[in-house]
């Protein structure tokens, strides 16, 4: 079975790309000698080391008919020796915090985007992040797209990220920001289509397509905006509270009783000309009345609180 798939596969040189055909039906060429894990030709190019799996002109022979190789196909056919090595940055977004926590989040980009730069040997020289930064919002407003593009081309060769439409949400930004890149002389890669090119006048359909991804990125983007838009509307009318969350000593169910004693308490210690900060111990000093989220009650947190109830 192992010569088989030697015979099916092929060998091909990993430094010159050479594809090799065996008539010994062993897997090597004629002149082959083994050495180690490889075989090295001394018949046909001395500097020639072969390697076993499914070379590009057998990969040729089992695509399906009609249907041309990605750039990333192409890409990862030329062998390492041969690939040119890049220092990239990689740029890493998620719009909100949820998405952080959960989503498609920046530790699961900067894998991706990591095993990706490790495949091709190229060398990640900086990472920049954005966190709960909208898609549309303009390089000048996400910190990290500015450090990204900041570090093209003194610092890095590419900016990488794990998708397109980490880059921009919408068509107008994206284009602007792989303008800028191109224009200082950098490339931009993404995990899962590779090189991002750039407008060739003999190959419309090169800018057709690129376009074409972002504004589906685009579309999706106002989607999900109208859904929650939607949702937030039919909560509203059902009664309840359609935006942010529920005043504190309220929840959707009603009043929430243990928050009513805490306002109660701010009232009366208010009333009394109790400063926020006493306030604050006050509260701080019973095991029930804590914060709804914070561990302990401040000044600020209090006088907030004060506001938000119409409490003097």
């Amino acid at each position: 079975m192992r010569n088989r798939e030697l015979t099916e596969d092929g060998l091909a040189c990993v430094v010159c790309g050479l594809d090799y055909t065996s008539p010994r039906g062993d897997g090597r060429p004629a002149g082959a000698r083994r050495t180690g894990r490889r075989d090295r030709c001394a018949g046909v190019r001395v500097c020639c080391v072969l390697r076993r799996g499914p070379t590009p002109a057998a990969r040729a022979r089992r695509a399906v008919p009609g249907v041309p190789p990605t750039d990333l196909e192409l890409e990862r056919s030329v062998p390492s020796a041969r690939r040119r090595v890049m220092r990239v940055v990689v740029y890493l977004r998620v719009s909100t915090n949820g998405q952080a926590e959960h989503g498609f989040g920046l530790d699961v980009q900067d894998a991706q985007v990591r095993e990706w730069a490790m495949a091709h040997g190229h060398d990640v020289v900086r990472v920049c992040r954005d966190e709960a930064v909208s898609g549309a919002a303009d390089a000048v407003d996400r910190p990290g797209l500015a450090c990204a593009m900041g570090a093209v081309p003194a610092d890095a060769d590419a900016v990488v990220v794990a998708r397109l439409d980490r880059l921009a949400r919408t068509l107008t930004v994206q284009e602007a920001i792989l303008a800028a890149i191109w224009r200082d002389g950098g490339a931009v890669y993404s995990v899962d289509q590779g090189e991002v090119k750039q407008d060739d006048p003999d190959d419309p359909f090169r800018t057709a397509m690129r376009q074409m991804a972002g504004v589906f990125a685009q579309l999706d983007r106002a989607l999900i905006v109208k859904r929650l838009r939607d949702g937030r509307k039919a909560k509203t009318a059902a009664g309840g509270h359609g935006v942010g969350a529920y005043p504190f000593g309220h929840s959707k169910d009603g009043p929430v009783e243990r928050e009513q004693g805490v306002l109660d308490r701010v009232r009366v210690l208010r009333a009394a000309g109790t400063s926020w900060s006493r306030v604050a111990d006050d509260l701080n000093g019973r095991v029930s009345f804590r914060p709804r989220t914070a561990d302990r009650w401040t000044a600020a947190t209090a006088a907030h609180l004060g506001r938000k109830a119409s409490i003097a």
